[in-house]
């Protein structure tokens, strides 16, 4: 099921549009554990069926996990848009592709490749809308308190009238909504201050700063503070300067918390495996660093705050063979803190890996149960499966305060 025109057996894709199809999946044979989409670019009336790759040495593909382990019937959702698919092929002398064959792969839970149908499959006739942009980059696609990303976009035509840059919050793929200016220098045009214009200076690249002050604050569309933002950019002619019928370039950012209180105690780790009669059974107290979780265990974690007035006990889990290489003052990979800093983990597109528990009025420790099914599924981030995982815990208080990154607070462990 789609949601967009359908021309013959195509989904016509016009800038600015999305493309929501709906899989229905009945597959009682194979017991799902993801779902892969590939993108082929191909002539009409031809069977030259070509990869597609926007990045040197990738092909574009996209991962998606089961939401019900093995079970027969399952929905899933994949939305493309206009910009994701408007760009360079590299694999076909940088033209964009005109018309794109997607293809449908389910994974089984012993990691073999079953590739479906044609009934699966999508044919997207993409809109040559004019695209005025050549390229847009960040200076950097993660910031914390105190940091500043710098994004610019080349245009590919002297003749530029103006820039529309629009903020999404990436949790809920709509415009931001804060009840204040977001870019220096530059007004809103809106009322929730999602959006600016820059105008054009003929072939002159456009620049934006967006800092970390300005954008950890509370999203009024969802409640919390800014996470994972998604930067586009409308570029327009002289002769086209209100109209959206142009394609759009973006860019991702993430926002790391404040810094926080000092409220960590420490962490501990438990081992428990299944043993022969079916019940677990401790089998490492106190786990270190160097501990294997093999397919019948699972993991007792708690974590230990040094007050007593914890409303929420969060643990993040972290893939430590997706290092951030950026340095800090501490090396190259490593926090301000000289922590290891892998990238969080994405069972879910643009949903960081996290487990919060809710305490007591006095509570000061918490703990969580980990499962290795828990953790056996493909992180969106890498296209594999974890198995290198830090996890962080965090508190926040009675006054909403997070804590900070602290070593006492943060345990590595290995998944077979």
């Amino acid at each position: 099921e789609s949601q967009t025109e359908k021309i013959g057996d195509q989904y016509l894709l016009k800038a600015g549009q999305s493309l929501k199809v709906n899989y229905n999946i009945y597959s009682p044979e194979i017991k799902a554990r993801s779902y892969i989409y590939e993108f082929f670019s191909y002539d009409d009336g031809k069977n030259n069926y070509k990869a597609i790759s926007f990045e040197p040495g990738k092909s574009y593909r996209a991962f998606y996990n089961a939401s019900d382990l093995g079970k027969v019937n399952q929905m899933n959702q994949i939305d493309g848009l206009h910009e994701d698919l408007y760009k360079q092929d590299l694999n076909n002398d940088s033209k964009y592709p005109k018309n794109i064959l997607m293809v449908l792969s389910i994974i089984d839970q012993n990691q073999k490749r079953y590739l479906q149908g044609w009934n699966c499959f999508v044919k997207i006739k993409v809109d040559d809308t004019p695209n005025y942009c050549k390229n847009i980059s960040i200076s950097d696609k993660e910031i914390s308190k105190g940091e500043v990303a710098s994004i610019t976009v080349t245009p590919n035509t002297p003749n530029v009238g103006n820039y529309d840059f629009r903020l999404v919050n990436t949790q809920n793929n709509k415009e931001i909504s804060f009840s204040s200016q977001v870019i220096s220098g530059y007004p809103a045009v809106n009322s929730n201050n999602s959006r600016v214009i820059v105008n054009g200076s003929g072939s002159n690249p456009a620049k934006i700063n967006l800092s970390w002050t300005n954008l950890y604050k509370v999203d009024n569309n969802t409640n919390d503070n800014l996470k994972n933002l998604k930067v586009t950019a409308y570029v327009r002619p002289r002769e086209n300067v209100e109209s959206d019928k142009v394609a759009a370039c973006s860019v991702e950012l993430k926002i790391k918390p404040d810094e926080g209180v000092k409220l960590c105690d420490d962490i501990k780790f438990n081992l428990y495996r299944k043993n022969s009669s079916g019940s677990y059974e401790l089998i490492i107290p106190g786990a270190s660093d160097t501990f294997t979780m093999k397919s019948t265990d699972y993991i007792s974690i708690r974590s230990q705050a040094k007050k007593k007035d914890i409303k929420e006990f969060i643990y993040s889990f972290h893939n430590l063979d997706n290092i951030n290489n950026k340095d800090y003052g501490k090396g190259k990979g490593y926090t301000k803190e000289g922590i290891r800093n892998p990238y969080p983990i994405n069972f879910k597109k643009d949903v960081d890996l996290e487990i919060t528990k809710y305490g007591q009025e006095d509570s000061s420790d918490a703990s969580i149960k980990v499962y290795y099914e828990d953790l056996d599924s493909i992180d969106l981030l890498t296209g594999t499966r974890p198995r290198n995982v830090q996890v962080r815990a965090m508190f926040k208080n009675s006054n909403n305060e997070l804590s900070q990154l602290d070593s006492s607070c943060v345990k590595e462990f290995r998944i077979e």
